[in-house]
């Protein structure tokens, strides 16, 4: 069993988020504020609402002065301020703010004639934050980049590779690898993980120890046309906290990093893997009922294919993948082709608060997103073009931002999909490429600022209060923020997305009042509400 101890920390940070609304800012300020100028043709005014530069809120119900200030000293003072969002992260009381619990607190002041407003964004940090550590269970084996294959593989005498203590584990027992990094210089001894399965309730777990991060380092194999790194085959196998870099490409071909074939009831949970000539993951065979976990996959990448960056995607599904399998808090970024890419797939798949954004681009583009050099397609999420039948993808909760061609794209499938709670922001094409079949399901979902629009979508009974169905114009004053930067913030101690504020709809934005909502759904909750 676990061993769990709890601590509460009582530190806590403020980070000033902020960003402008829409309007004009016209006079230096200091850091953490913002400035905004009307457009009366009367003398200019403005108002600002920041914190006070500081080192954070040390004490449970800390407390932060606001400074508001209005500008010129002619203008009328008077002003209100409040709290528009995030009300039981903290209170607002006679200017100060006092924290009650981790999240975003969003403060607007409005002056008297309602002409001239600021918003501030405050983060609070730790503030009374429970945290759970776990300490390390006694694992049946052990590895580590010192180790020796010749070792009985404990603690003090580990194992040096995968490949040994996965020829002596059984069913309902742990493999515990340290951290450090494992470098490979021949492929021919990359990680093979089958011939074993686990059961029902006693998986095999092969998990980093706790608080360390193994990496598994091809960067130093010789280019290849085709390799798997990470062969994983079985049942009831559970992956944790790994991270692979490297492989690079031969004169042609492709790899896979981490390859989950044949499998079923299997979970890989914080896994990372980037700089892969080819595919982050893939799907793939007959793998059914598998949970991909808080995963992330970036900057891979296929320059030399026939067709250049043409297979660089960060996940894929394979064409005769099974049914029942799910990404929940995944990332896909940076990578040269799509994001996901599901092109054939025949099984049922849930996508679930993923996130998907920068793709299709070639990973060494460091400039501005402006003068980023073109890759392969790239899109956020890409469906299937063979299955017949029924509805096979579901997306819920999911973005995708600033992809080279499709935020969500059906890829010319004539069979349904279902799209609840999802966001497509900055495509470079549409944001939803749907364009067949009235019987797909599309709810709650935002599209903006696509350059050719929200996209092809047909019409139906089940395809309602989306923003492109409601007489509304979306702006950047409904959201909190439109920092992109924040998708590719790091992830929280357990592995879980990190807490942004990116396409956040504000607590006062009009979307909400025509039933559009980002905060996350279940597909089958958000169905019952229209």
């Amino acid at each position: 069993m676990k061993k769990v101890r709890r601590m509460e920390l009582l530190v806590g940070f403020i980070f000033l988020i902020t960003s402008f609304l829409g309007c004009k800012k016209d006079l230096p300020s200091d850091s953490g504020d913002l400035a905004l100028k009307s457009t009366s043709t009367t003398a200019p005014t403005e108002i600002t609402v920041k914190t006070p530069t500081r080192t954070g809120i040390y004490t449970p119900g800390g407390t932060a002065n606001i400074q508001v200030t209005v500008y010129p000293s002619t203008a009328i003072q008077n002003y209100t301020i409040s709290i528009i969002s995030g009300s039981q992260y903290g209170t607002l009381a006679n200017n100060v703010l006092t924290a009650k619990a981790n999240g975003v607190v969003v403060i607007k002041a409005v002056t008297a004639d309602g002409n001239h407003w600021d918003t501030c964004a405050v983060n609070i940090a730790n503030q009374l934050q429970t945290v759970t550590t776990t300490t390390a269970e006694n694992a049946n084996y052990y590895v580590a980049p010192n180790g020796s294959d010749s070792n009985p593989g404990t603690i003090s005498a580990p194992f040096a590779s995968l490949n040994k203590a996965w020829s002596v584990v059984s069913a309902g027992q742990l493999i515990y690898v340290r951290g450090g990094t494992y470098k490979y210089t021949s492929y021919s001894s990359k990680v093979s993980l089958t011939g074993k399965s686990g059961i029902s309730g006693k998986p095999i777990r092969l998990w980093n120890y706790p608080g360390e991060t193994p990496v598994f380092d091809f960067s130093g194999c010789p280019g290849s046309s085709y390799q798997i790194l990470f062969t994983i085959n079985g049942d009831y196998l559970y992956l944790k906290g790994l991270k692979m870099i490297g492989a690079p490409q031969g004169s042609s071909g492709m790899g896979y990093g981490f390859y989950l074939n044949n499998s079923g009831y299997c979970t890989l949970e914080q896994i990372e893997s980037t700089k892969i000539a080819g595919e982050g993951f893939r799907l793939t065979g007959t793998t059914h009922d598998c949970l991909i976990l808080n995963c992330d996959a970036h900057h891979n990448t296929t320059p030399l294919d026939a067709t250049p960056y043409g297979e660089g995607d960060g996940f894929h599904l394979g064409t005769s993948v099974g049914n029942n399998n799910v990404f929940r808090g995944c990332r896909s970024w940076m990578n040269s082709d799509d994001g996901w890419d599901g092109y054939g797939t025949s099984g049922t798949t849930l996508f679930d608060n993923c996130w998907s954004f920068w793709n299709g681009y070639r990973p060494e583009s460091t400039t501005s997103p402006v003068n980023w050099v073109t890759g392969g397609d790239g899109d956020g999420f890409k469906g299937n073009m063979s299955k017949t039948g029924g509805i096979t993808l579901t997306y819920q909760n999911c973005i995708a931002v600033h992809n080279r061609l499709f935020g969500f794209d059906k890829n010319e499938t004539t069979d349904p999909e279902k799209f609840m709670n999802c966001t497509a922001v900055n495509n470079q094409l549409k944001g939803f490429h749907i364009y067949t079949t009235s019987a797909s399901v599309l709810k709650n979902n935002i599209s903006y600022k696509n350059l050719l629009g929200y996209g092809d979508i047909p019409t139906g009974t089940n395809i309602n209060h989306n923003t492109w169905n409601l007489s509304v114009t979306v702006s950047n004053s409904d959201f909190v923020s439109v920092d992109e930067s924040q998708f590719a913030l790091p992830r929280k101690a357990d592995g879980s997305l990190p807490d942004i504020t990116a396409f956040k709809l504000t607590s006062s934005s009009p979307l909400r009042t025509q039933g559009i909502s980002t905060d996350n759904v279940t597909a089958t909750s958000l169905g019952a509400l229209y």
